[in-house]
């Protein structure tokens, strides 16, 4: 059990793996020995014998006694001369490893003509007494002995009986008469006696009356054994169901003297619905209790939910938890490297906190976002964390610190402000709201009221140096709806004003396998853009969806919020209220599209542009990305990497995405084409012939002949003549006044 003890507190140098390797591997063996004694040498210190007289009798000798026993036989005493009775001693003791051959037992010498020489006494009480065994951590208890044995049968009797004060005594056998001529094992259940107590004595004894004494009893490799219900670890093989024994590795429902330990890793984890008593809670990372609205958990000492760089374990407490210790929970903290953080406790203390810490004060972004963060400096004993209110902070080194207190539980209301100044739109309203409970918060939950707030949420990635964004289904650089413990978030207000956010602990979730947020978001009508460098890499997302504006829909986007490292290039789009944009929710395609991508580079060097989800896209729609400083185009449905190099400092649109066709009129076969087209207003026509395309009638206009591989084959003017080109047959591009087509030249 010291190699549990270790693990829980240093869980976070094992992996997951090995803690359940272990902790299976304990239960497989779960009983420990408590106590034994072979009497190998002699018996151990604190073994007592005595005797009282019976019958009336004064005979108080006692014939126990530690040696080699001789295999000497009763003698009855009323015969002259005395005459041997009964089966005899054994003449070596049970433990066959090794030579002593030593036993505790009554008359253990070779025959003799008086009593308690090979026998017992006649009209005598005997007894012989063990130390004190204490099984005060220990449940499940037996006891387990070797007797051989000869008791006279009907006239003495023998008892094995158990107390904890040794006043009172309890029968844990009926008064028997044995006639053993080998050794027999004996092993008792006395878990209702024994378990969780501090103190147990187990007593062998015999009567005799005035006629015969047999050989009497004799003992070797006594034991007394049990679960350690110290460290109780929680497997869950059966159900979630608390009492279930076969849920935990000791195979015994644990008590209000245990140490609960429930690791990672597991498919069922523990749901209270009842009342529970414990001597203290561990909850390893990415692992969860709950407590139902019907159970009570007591805890006799701490409830501890550990943190590992990468997880938290969680609590979703929607009954009652009383905690006589701390409750604290962990969260882990990288170097250098500043941490949007909430507490999840009631009563964390500024002080407690050796560490920078501010806070984000949205009316004084209204005239710089730059001025908004507020320190708290740590001699502010007076302050204490506001549960639903973000705060940031940074440690100079690998840090875990604890947040303890009593857990939130319940209702919190976060008051929120959007002050209007002369700062831009695109920077003013925001405001660092925190996760006030100890699981993770399912932002979509219905049980979460928003007031006056755009419904996306910004998490601060400390490692990547971008924020994670999400809204309605999508999200960005690690998006998801779900909001770890310990987590503070960026919200924006819709308009100037008072807004609010009230949190309810309905919208918890027991998610505890991501960090900080990742998206779990089905492929639909979207494309996923991802610029990346040597420094790192940033996201943005176009949805193609309904009910939605090609403005900013305070429901369906995400305003972009931008990182602070400058080696990381930012990408985005805009509305067409001119918002920055990090996803970007768009009409249904119906038409033609273009929508320019715009990147923020303040270090020049070299980047890779990739864009997924093109095959969601209809089949009816070319999809290119134009290159706005060279004006080549490529087809994304053949190519959807291009690497790129930035010389100078920009923020522009350098890419621009052409979404065009519709569905029945997309692929021309020029072979069979005698129609004529109108581009604003003036008659155009594409034909054929000897393997040339001609295009006339277009009134000066300036085209472009494009193939799959995104090179422009041709460009030029149009006239009222005719512009002939030579082709190979295959599809191409054709770009003209605006309008793109598709065409096969057979």
């Amino acid at each position: 059990m010291k190699i549990i003890s270790s693990i829980i507190k240093n869980f976070s140098l094992i992996s997951t793996i090995q803690f359940i390797l272990l902790f299976f591997t304990y239960k497989a063996n779960s009983q420990i020995v408590i106590f034994y004694d072979s009497f190998d040498g002699g018996a151990q210190a604190g073994w007592t014998t005595g005797a009282t007289g019976v019958n009336g009798g004064a005979n108080n000798h006692n014939s126990w006694v530690v040696g080699v026993p001789k295999g000497g036989k009763g003698i009855n005493i009323t015969t002259n001369p005395v005459k041997k009775v009964g089966n005899p001693d054994p003449v070596t003791d049970y433990t066959t490893t090794n030579t002593i051959n030593m036993v505790y037992g009554q008359g253990i010498q070779l025959d003799g003509t008086e009593e308690g020489v090979s026998s017992y006494y006649s009209n005598s009480n005997e007894w012989i007494l063990t130390p004190a065994i204490n099984c005060s951590n220990y449940m499940g208890v037996r006891l387990s002995f070797w007797r051989w044995a000869n008791i006279q049968r009907t006239y003495d009797s023998s008892f094995v009986e158990i107390s904890t004060d040794k006043i009172k005594w309890t029968k844990l056998a009926q008064n028997s008469s044995y006639t053993d001529l080998v050794w027999k094992q004996v092993s008792i259940d006395i878990s209702i006696y024994a378990n969780r107590k501090a103190t147990v004595y187990i007593r062998w004894r015999t009567r005799s009356n005035a006629t015969i004494a047999n050989s009497g009893y004799n003992l070797d490799d006594v034991s007394v054994t049990g679960t350690d219900m110290t460290n109780v670890v929680w497997d869950g093989s059966s159900s979630t169901i608390w009492s279930t024994k076969a849920n935990w590795n000791t195979n015994l429902v644990p008590d209000s003297g245990s140490n609960i330990v429930i690791p990672a890793g597991l498919t069922r984890f523990p749901n209270i619905t009842s009342t529970i008593s414990c001597r203290s809670v561990t909850i390893i990372p990415t692992a969860t209790i709950k407590i139902s609205s019907t159970g009570i958990l007591n805890v006799r000492k701490d409830f501890l939910l550990s943190s590992s760089a990468s997880s938290f374990g969680t609590l979703i407490n929607l009954g009652k938890l009383n905690v006589l210790g701390k409750s604290k929970m962990e969260r882990f903290l990288t170097a250098n490297q500043w941490t949007l953080i909430s507490s999840p406790v009631t009563g964390y203390n500024r002080s407690y906190l050796d560490l920078s810490c501010y806070y984000y004060n949205e009316p004084l972004s209204s005239t710089n976002i730059k001025k908004a963060w507020s320190s708290i400096l740590i001699s502010n004993t007076a302050y204490t964390l506001i549960p639903s209110m973000g705060y940031d902070v940074k440690s100079g080194n690998d840090n875990i610190i604890s947040f303890t207190g009593t857990f939130n539980k319940g209702s919190y209301t976060s008051n929120l402000t959007y002050t209007n100044g002369p700062e831009t739109a695109n920077n003013e309203g925001w405001n660092l709201v925190g996760n006030p409970y100890p699981a993770y918060l399912n932002w979509n939950s219905t049980s979460i009221n928003k007031n006056n707030i755009n419904d996306a949420i910004y998490l601060w990635n400390s490692s990547t140096k971008t924020y994670s964004s999400y809204v309605d289904g999508i999200g960005i650089n690690g998006g998801t709806q779900y909001i770890p413990p310990t987590a503070a978030f960026f919200v924006k207000g819709c308009i100037p004003g008072n807004a609010s956010i009230i949190f309810s602990d309905a919208a918890l979730v027991a998610s505890a396998t991501s960090t900080i947020l990742k998206s779990t978001s089905p492929i639909e009508n979207r494309i996923n853009i991802l610029v990346k460098s040597a420094a790192g890499s940033d996201e943005s997302v176009i949805r193609f969806t309904d009910n939605v504006t090609t403005g900013f829909d305070a429901n369906k986007d995400a305003i972009k919020f931008f990182g602070s490292n400058t080696e990381i290039a930012q990408i985005y789009t805009k509305a067409s209220g001119g918002e920055d944009l990090g996803i970007n929710s768009l009409p249904n395609i119906n038409g033609n599209i273009d929508i320019p991508i715009y990147l923020s580079i303040q270090q020049a060097g070299n980047f890779k542009l990739k864009l997924d989800g093109i095959e969601s896209i209809s089949a009816d729609y070319t999809v290119l990305l134009e290159d706005v400083r060279t004006g080549n185009s490529i087809d994304l449905r053949n190519t959807n990497v291009i690497d790129f190099n930035i010389s100078n400092i920009t923020n522009s649109s350098l890419f621009i995405i052409h979404i065009t066709g519709n569905a029945g009129n997309i692929t021309t076969k020029i072979s069979t084409l005698s129609n004529s087209q109108t581009i604003n207003n003036s008659p155009i026509n594409i034909y054929t012939s000897k393997a040339s395309l001609f295009i006339t009638g277009a009134n000066s206009k300036e085209f472009k002949v494009i193939n799959t591989n995104g090179q422009i084959v041709f460009s030029g003017k149009s006239d009222e003549g005719r512009q002939g080109v030579e082709l190979v047959a295959g599809a191409y591009i054709i770009q003209i006044d605006g309008i793109t087509k598709k065409i096969i030249l057979y």
